[in-house]
């Protein structure tokens, strides 16, 4: 829970920082940066979502391939190939 809960303040901060560049549109108005901030919180919302809802497919699907998983040990590390998809083993 520790992990899910540092992740998503991480991506957050760097969804918030990424989105909060200047896009106006042609008339001036900051209609693009409001469009791209509701859909960051709806992405993010959804990640959480997985996440407390042990969805690992949903989940796992948020990050690229090759995403790192930090464990609460420092040498606990894993890509995300390592992860497996078989819902028998969840």
């Amino acid at each position: 829970m520790k992990l899910t809960n540092t992740l998503i303040i991480l991506l957050f901060i760097a969804c918030f920082y990424s989105c909060h560049q200047t896009a106006q549109t042609s008339d001036g108005s900051m209609t693009g940066t409001v469009n791209q901030l509701e859909d960051v919180i709806s992405m993010l919302a959804s990640f959480n979502t997985s996440a407390s809802n042990a969805g690992y497919e949903t989940y796992l699907n948020f990050f690229t391939h090759y995403a790192v998983f930090n464990g609460t040990d420092a040498t606990a590390r894993w890509k995300k190939k390592n992860f497996w998809f078989d819902k028998t083993h969840f």
